[in-house]
């Protein structure tokens, strides 16, 4: 991201009041018919639309932008329908678009097929299904999640025109609608998470890196940001680039005769000049940050004059889906060897490939077992010869009054290492009896790197201590400490975290390639909770943050204002703090004659 873009980072106060102005904004207008999306970005002040300035506002992307007289009549007739900033409470820009998909007509010449026609896949290609008369962009290679299999990542309605189990093809060399060959099977699209984005899984036909097609490898995953450099390889307009200006978009769109919402969707705009960085046949094509090459975004659609494209988040897209990036090993062919002839041996490639990520998991898993046993004796075993040497030697030279010293000073040294570790252990061993207490239905080999997470943070946020943690985790599962939890309103784990605040906090965090199924890691869920509890006390003291954490920032400050008066909070909320508070007590009055010592 540009240095005069990095004020509009995740987690100052005028994010968190913008946020809640898209909310609201989302709320009262998204239905609007002559409203084409509604996002977070940068506002422009050219007719041109671009250059958009280091702003912050809540973007209407609109069919037909009214003004003057037309503005006028058409407030007096549709006074609801006006964009009102006091309304939404942030300030608004108002961009007139006309977005349409791109997927484009299979009419190719000889020469553009030279060009684009690899027997070893890549992104930036050109892809189609057999019966269709439309084409779209290989965005590129994931893995499923859960079981390893690879798969082919683009639009859904590049991938699904027709049924589940149609095939995906390039087409031919010779014959653009005929004959074309098959190269995957659809499998399952993201519509149900508002996304419009489907992966299928390949035949073995061929071969598919993570190249893109003019660009290079692709090295992972990350976040869009505001002012963020991307750039990408259509098959309709080849390789173009731009920034990131709209972030966390929402539409509805008519699809297959019914309405239909979209949302996690980013916005790009040229820069420079008046070409386009979206064509007809660019769906399904992935933008990178420019300067690490990690994907950011999945090709929607676009316009032009303005010229913008829209892509839907990639993190969002893998969440949806429940895939991985997937890297290639090293047996995969780079793309500027010679292509090699078909023949059963891509199969046998392919198959390896699918078993190569199917066991990486596990193998990761052992190592990094093995290597922090090792880890840890190595530790232990130079902790003990450095104080046995120092020892030795004090003793040694106990004639010379400057060498007791010394030694007293190793000695207290010593017995202060030895108090923080009594104090590390007699903590741990209180969250053990803590989750004794309880009726856990959390498996025993997590409690012990659970309880060890729950210290970590203790030690790293000041404000909060393990009685506090403990005392929000048992109220939040309801004394059951089930990492798997889900709330009524999709709150998930052991401190409830909701799926998009949990997508903010795993950007703070730099989790890489974060999905929703994080939250049901104990680990990672600690790790997002507190960061998040440790940022509410801090701002309005124990108990409002504690109001905040249950009911959002908006009541505390309301329920602070009115001196803390009764009737303010949320029924649930008004019941949640007292709750916690007396768990903390009985929880701080534990003695360590309870927890074993």
């Amino acid at each position: 991201m540009e240095r005069k873009y990095k004020n509009l980072e995740f987690g100052s106060k005028i994010w968190f009041q913008a946020m809640r102005g898209l909310l609201r904004a989302i709320k009262l207008y998204l239905h609007d018919p002559n409203v084409a999306l509604i996002d977070l970005g940068l506002p422009f002040r050219n007719s041109q639309f671009r250059q958009p300035i280091s702003e912050l506002a809540v973007r209407f992307h609109v069919y037909q932008k009214f003004a003057g007289a037309d503005f006028e009549i058409f407030a007096r007739k549709h006074p609801q329908r006006v964009f009102d900033a006091s309304r939404i409470g942030f300030e608004i820009d108002v961009i007139p678009v006309r977005y349409q998909l791109h997927w484009g007509r299979q009419e190719i010449n000889e020469q553009a097929w030279a060009t684009n026609f690899s027997e070893i896949l890549c992104g930036g290609v050109q892809i189609s299904t057999p019966e269709s008369a439309v084409s779209g962009t290989l965005g590129g290679k994931v893995r499923d999640s859960r079981t390893g299999q690879l798969l082919l990542l683009s639009n859904y309605h590049l991938l699904a025109i027709d049924e589940i189990g149609s095939d995906i093809c390039q087409p031919n060399r010779l014959q653009i609608t005929q004959n074309n060959i098959p190269i995957a099977s659809y499998v399952r699209n993201g519509l149900t998470q508002n996304i419009d984005a489907a992966v299928s899984s390949f035949n073995g036909n061929r071969i598919c890196t993570n190249e893109q097609s003019g660009l290079g490898t692709v090295t992972g995953i990350t976040f869009p940001k505001l002012g963020m450099k991307v750039i990408k390889s259509g098959a309709g307009s080849g390789i173009t680039d731009g920034i990131i200006s709209g972030i966390m978009g929402s539409t509805i769109r008519h699809w297959h005769g019914k309405r239909r919402l979209f949302s996690h969707l980013i916005q790009i705009t040229t820069m420079t000049d008046d070409s386009m960085i979206s064509a007809p046949g660019d769906s399904g094509a992935w933008w990178l940050e420019q300067r690490t090459h990690r994907v950011v975004g999945l090709h929607f659609g676009g316009s032009h004059r303005p010229n913008f494209a829209l892509a839907f988040s990639m993190p969002a897209v893998f969440n949806a889906l429940q895939i991985e990036y997937a890297p290639d090993p090293a047996f995969i062919p780079i793309l500027n060897q010679k292509p090699l002839p078909f023949a059963q041996k891509y199969r046998t490639t392919h198959k390896d490939e699918e078993n190569f990520y199917s066991n990486q998991c596990q193998t990761d898993r052992i190592s990094l077992r093995r290597h922090r046993i090792v880890l840890t004796f190595f530790i232990v075993f130079f902790t003990l010869c450095c104080f046995s040497a120092i020892f030795a030697f004090s003793i040694s030279r106990n004639n010379s009054i400057a060498k007791m010293e010394k030694l007293e000073v190793n000695i207290k040294n010593f017995e202060i290492i030895f108090q923080i570790e009594t104090a590390h252990r007699q903590k741990i061993e209180k969250i053990l009896t803590i989750l004794q207490q309880n009726n856990c239905k959390m498996a025993e080999e997590w409690w012990q790197p659970v309880a060890e997470e729950i210290y970590n943070m203790s030690i790293k946020y000041p404000n909060l201590d393990i009685e506090l943690i403990c005392a929000v985790i048992t109220h939040e599962t309801g004394t059951t400490w089930n990492p798997e939890c889900i709330s009524r309103a999709g709150a998930i784990g052991l401190m409830q975290i909701m799926p998009a605040t949990g997508a903010y906090l795993a950007r703070e965090e730099n989790l890489e390639g974060y999905c929703t199924g994080f939250l049901f890691n104990p680990i990672y869920n600690i790790r997002l909770g507190c960061r998040y509890l440790a940022a509410q006390v801090q701002a309005y003291s124990l108990d409002a943050g504690l109001a905040a954490y249950n009911g959002g920032m908006q009541l505390a400050e309301r329920w602070i204002q009115n001196g803390r008066a009764e009737g303010i909070l949320y029924q649930e909320t008004a019941n949640y703090v007292p709750a916690i508070l007396t768990l903390y007590r009985q929880y701080r009055q534990l003695s360590p004659v309870q927890t074993g010592e």
